[in-house]
């Protein structure tokens, strides 16, 4: 039942943030559904994870998404990708503390979980926060201007 509620909010989520929210929204969402699906392809392939060991493949697959939400979270004209970015910077201690072996596998396991799910709800949150703000002020600009160099 948590793996059918859990694919409901991925794609509810991604939908709305299609529907709307702008650039910043849509990469984040396209991040995260992309993650939970290569996630999917990875364990129909392998089986499910241990969480016993660093898992390589997932350890990289992290590593591409906390790329993607930084990218966004530094450009975007909003503060909760941010929140994003540290979330999946929790994921990556995760992966690295049981590289080094501060971790048992509950935590490794709650680290990454929780902080994904947790995720979820910033976006939803980032959803509300950008729609709110559209109907207080108008459009507004969805990325911060570049420095010049």
């Amino acid at each position: 039942m948590r793996f059918w509620l859990t694919v409901a909010t991925f794609v509810v989520l991604f939908g709305l943030a299609r529907r709307y929210g702008k650039e910043p929204e849509q990469q984040v969402a396209a991040i995260l559904l992309a993650n939970f699906l290569l996630l999917l392809f990875y364990v129909e392939l392998r089986g499910n994870v241990a969480f016993a060991s660093v898992d390589r493949v997932l350890a990289v697959l992290d590593l591409g998404s906390l790329v993607g939400f930084l990218w966004v979270a530094l450009r975007a004209n909003r503060m909760w990708p941010l929140l994003i970015a540290a979330l999946q910077v929790v994921v990556m201690i995760a992966h690295l503390s049981v590289f080094i072996e501060l971790g048992a596998r509950t935590v490794y396991w709650g680290m990454m979980a929780v902080s994904q799910y947790l995720q979820l709800f910033v976006l939803a949150g980032g959803l509300i926060s950008h729609h709110l703000r559209v109907k207080r002020v108008g459009p507004y600009r969805s990325w911060r201007p570049m420095l010049p160099a």
